[in-house]
C-alpha cells in the first residue's frame, strides 16, 4: 500500500495489508520508485507460488480549480 488515503481506507475494511509505505511522495526520486516497488512486488513469492497475483490500484488526484 502506497499513501496513507489507500492505507486508511483498506484498515477500515479490515483487509489485510502486506506491506505499507507512506508519505513517499516528498521525496520521491526513480531510484526511490523502484526500491518501494521492488519490497512491494514480491516476485519471489510469486515465483514459489506462495501468492498467485499482485494488484495495482491507484487514483488520480483532480484538482478542484483549473
Amino acid at each position: 500500500m502506497i499513501g496513507r488515503k489507500g492505507r486508511d481506507f483498506f484498515r477500515r475494511r479490515a483487509w489485510a495489508v502486506r506491506r505499507e509505505v507512506v508519505d513517499v511522495f516528498d521525496k520521491l526520486t526513480f531510484e526511490h520508485g523502484v526500491v518501494v516497488g521492488e519490497e512491494l512486488v514480491a516476485i519471489d513469492d510469486y515465483v514459489a507460488r506462495r501468492i498467485d497475483a499482485v494488484y495495482v490500484i491507484y487514483n488520480e488526484f483532480k484538482a478542484t480549480q483549473a
